[in-house]
């Protein structure tokens, strides 16, 4: 039973990989032999999975549809980052230089090509919905043709995959902006405490079991203590949460090292990193120690 054809030039090798694949995969799940016929027809590639009729059934099509669609959504994307997305950035984003557009490019091709987003990870929702959403599309049209050409969707459905896919690119963009204004406030710190005397050789920060924190200074003073009972805490009220209070208290004594204790515990790992970053080479962490020390037991 011929199960689907598809006509394709440029990308051919990727469909065919992509059948071998799926061909392996329902062969060692359920021992279920598909075969791939290649062949050329008035100057026109195909290539065609055909299996016996008594294995075939609605579910097994379903697998079959998502693995070549799949498949199709990979190429479409390299087709849009490749040829669409500079138009789509110059339109809506016309501030942007070459450089930055080819960066953006490249991190949108890369979200779009990605097989899992992390638990947590800035917009996993945004981009889990619209692949959905475009792959189900592909594999629609595979649904309604036994004979689909690979050329004619990249031609004629491009348009309808872009508009799908471009609040990826919006998101994408939010997030390197993000990304390029906390590097450069970053480096501003660095710049700044470089060229500033330490008030104080050590600063604490102690974290507990609940993620709340303690920072003492050498000499055993709670340092936030000191925060509360000032004017400064009444500026910061409902303006600053702890972690931006306790990066205040860093960067106005600019120690000479920083001992993080119970690292393991904090609930806000990208302001841990921030720490270390900012001041790099003066952050002592007693979790990683304790981990290096048992790797050498």
């Amino acid at each position: 039973m011929l199960l689907l054809t598809l006509s394709c030039r440029e990308n051919k090798e990727k469909i065919f990989r992509r059948m071998v694949d799926v061909k392996d995969k329902t062969y060692n799940s359920s021992g279920v032999n598909i075969g791939i016929y290649e062949h050329i027809y008035d100057g026109e590639d195909y290539l065609s999975l055909y299996c016996n009729d008594e294995y075939v059934d609605e579910k097994f099509m379903n697998k079959i549809y998502y693995e070549i669609g799949e498949c199709i959504y990979d190429i479409m994307s390299q087709e849009y980052c490749k040829n669409k997305i500079s138009k789509y950035l110059n339109k809506n984003y016309s501030y942007v230089d070459k450089e930055e557009n080819d960066i953006i490019s490249k991190k949108t091709l890369e979200i779009l090509l990605k097989k899992e987003y992390k638990e947590g990870e800035n917009g996993r929702v945004l981009f889990l919905n619209r692949k959905n959403i475009a792959i189900k599309n592909i594999v629609n049209i595979l649904r309604e043709n036994k004979e689909v050409s690979l050329e004619g969707i990249l031609t004629f459905r491009i348009n309808e995959f872009a508009n799908i896919i471009e609040p990826i690119v919006d998101k994408v963009f939010e997030i390197h902006a993000i990304e390029k204004e906390y590097d450069e406030f970053i480096g501003l710190l660095k710049h700044f405490i470089k060229g500033v005397d330490s008030k104080v050789y050590m600063i604490n920060i102690e974290i507990d079991e609940n993620g709340k924190y303690k920072v003492l200074d050498e000499n055993g003073i709670d340092l936030l203590c000191e925060v509360e009972g000032s004017v400064m805490a009444d500026l910061l009220v409902g303006v600053c949460n702890i972690e931006d209070v306790i990066l205040s208290v860093l960067i106005s004594n600019v120690p000479k090292r920083v001992m993080i204790t119970g690292e393991e515990n904090s609930k806000n790992k990208e302001f841990i990193r921030t720490i270390k970053t900012v001041f790099e080479g003066r952050v002592i962490s007693l979790g990683e120690i304790k981990v290096n020390i048992d790797s050498l037991n």
